[in-house]
Protein backbone atom coordinates (compact mmCIF):
# COMPACT_ATOMS: atom_id res chain seq x y z
CA UNK A 1 0.00 0.00 0.00
CA UNK A 2 1.40 3.23 -0.86
CA UNK A 3 0.41 6.35 0.73
CA UNK A 4 0.67 10.44 0.04
CA UNK A 5 0.21 12.90 2.35
CA UNK A 6 0.80 16.50 1.71
CA UNK A 7 1.82 19.56 3.53
CA UNK A 8 4.72 21.52 4.35
CA UNK A 9 6.14 22.98 6.95
CA UNK A 10 4.53 26.41 8.50
CA UNK A 11 1.69 25.07 6.12
CA UNK A 12 -1.37 25.26 9.17
CA UNK A 13 -1.93 21.74 8.54
CA UNK A 14 -3.55 19.53 11.71
CA UNK A 15 -1.03 16.67 12.03
CA UNK A 16 3.01 16.30 12.47
CA UNK A 17 3.08 14.26 9.61
CA UNK A 18 1.50 16.46 6.94
CA UNK A 19 4.22 19.48 8.35
CA UNK A 20 6.96 17.19 8.04
CA UNK A 21 7.09 17.73 4.29
CA UNK A 22 5.27 19.03 0.69
CA UNK A 23 4.85 15.67 -0.13
CA UNK A 24 5.36 12.16 1.73
CA UNK A 25 4.89 8.38 0.16
CA UNK A 26 5.34 5.70 2.72
CA UNK A 27 5.00 2.17 1.13
CA UNK A 28 4.24 -0.21 3.51
CA UNK A 29 3.14 -3.65 3.60
CA UNK A 30 -0.37 -5.09 3.38
CA UNK A 31 -0.72 -6.72 7.31
CA UNK A 32 -3.38 -8.34 8.57
CA UNK A 33 -4.90 -10.03 5.57
CA UNK A 34 -3.14 -13.72 5.40
CA UNK A 35 -4.36 -16.58 7.42
CA UNK A 36 -1.68 -17.82 9.58
CA UNK A 37 -1.28 -19.53 13.12
CA UNK A 38 1.17 -16.81 14.97
CA UNK A 39 2.62 -16.69 18.16
CA UNK A 40 1.02 -13.85 20.36
CA UNK A 41 4.46 -11.57 19.41
CA UNK A 42 3.90 -11.75 15.78
CA UNK A 43 -0.13 -11.13 15.87
CA UNK A 44 1.11 -8.11 17.88
CA UNK A 45 3.25 -6.69 15.34
CA UNK A 46 0.62 -7.21 13.37
CA UNK A 47 -2.24 -5.48 14.90
CA UNK A 48 0.70 -2.70 15.59
CA UNK A 49 1.86 -2.39 11.76
CA UNK A 50 -2.22 -2.32 10.70
CA UNK A 51 -2.94 0.39 13.46
CA UNK A 52 -0.41 2.27 12.45
CA UNK A 53 -1.63 1.66 8.72
CA UNK A 54 -4.68 2.36 9.38
CA UNK A 55 -3.72 6.34 11.33
CA UNK A 56 -1.78 7.00 8.08
CA UNK A 57 -4.94 6.34 5.82
CA UNK A 58 -6.42 8.91 7.72
CA UNK A 59 -4.84 11.38 7.51
CA UNK A 60 -3.68 10.73 3.60
CA UNK A 61 -4.90 12.64 0.29
CA UNK A 62 -4.45 9.65 -1.06
CA UNK A 63 -3.80 5.81 -0.48
CA UNK A 64 -3.48 3.16 -3.46
CA UNK A 65 -3.08 -0.75 -3.09
CA UNK A 66 -0.71 -1.57 -5.63
CA UNK A 67 -0.95 -5.54 -6.83
CA UNK A 68 0.58 -7.43 -9.52
CA UNK A 69 1.62 -3.90 -10.93
CA UNK A 70 -1.75 -2.84 -11.16
CA UNK A 71 -2.84 0.25 -8.87
CA UNK A 72 -5.60 0.82 -7.63
CA UNK A 73 -7.26 3.99 -5.73
CA UNK A 74 -8.76 2.85 -2.36
CA UNK A 75 -9.21 6.76 -1.07
CA UNK A 76 -8.66 10.00 -3.26
CA UNK A 77 -7.34 9.35 -6.94
CA UNK A 78 -4.20 8.28 -8.58
CA UNK A 79 -1.59 10.93 -9.19
CA UNK A 80 -0.78 11.70 -12.35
Amino acid sequence: MMILLNGGAGCGKSSYAEALCDCLVVATNDVGSGAGDYDKGTRACIRAMGAINAALAREAETVVRLARGIPTAIKGRLPE
